[in-house]
């Protein structure tokens, strides 16, 4: 039997961090048209470039909303958010 990845784990599994100036796709699950990729945390569904956020910087303060500078929604690269 395999342990279960914790979210962080699973998270790292689907990217490849690049240069700080260049975009790191998701490559796991992207449910719609809309280009962003999502990831199971805590038995919720959550956009992966949020989970990115509170990776390398901590919470989302509430009412924060987590933009791309490159506008690009598969990008987790916490330099572009």
């Amino acid at each position: 039997m395999h342990p279960k990845l914790t979210p962080e784990q699973r998270f790292w599994k689907y990217i490849t961090p690049g240069p700080v100036d260049e975009c790191w796709p998701w490559r796991g699950y992207v449910p719609t048209s809309d280009g962003y990729g999502r990831i199971e945390v805590s038995g919720k569904s959550e956009r992966a470039h949020r989970l990115s956020y509170i990776l390398h910087y901590d919470a989302i303060p509430k009412g924060m909303v987590v933009c791309h500078s490159c506008d690009n929604p598969a990008c987790l690269n916490p330099n572009h958010q």
